[in-house]
């Protein structure tokens, strides 16, 4: 069942993917205004919520909806929730 709301555009971009200060290269095969999905070297286990750095400069707060093997779809959080996301994180203690 087809759950996606809107128009995917397939494109091969480079997209930074951003979570526990680390930084993975990936390539969007495909950008719609509410998700991407994106090709990761080898396999990385990637946590539920990561930022994403698009073409264009644009930043998206994402959550992963699925991944199998290198590739991952992401669904775009609005901005409030973000935003929760973004407090959050700052707030939490960083363990060395």
């Amino acid at each position: 069942m087809e759950r996606r709301c809107g128009q995917r555009y397939g494109m091969l971009h480079p997209v930074d993917v951003l979570f526990d200060r680390t930084r993975l290269l990936g390539v969007v095969l495909n950008l719609s205004t509410t998700g991407a999905r994106i090709v990761l070297p080898s396999s990385p286990d990637v946590p539920e919520t990561v930022t994403l750095l698009l073409p264009d400069s644009v930043t998206r707060i994402a959550r992963r909806c699925w991944q199998l093997d290198d590739e991952a779809g992401f669904e775009f959080l609005p901005s409030a929730v973000a935003s929760a996301i973004n407090r959050t994180t700052r707030a939490a203690p960083t363990h060395p």
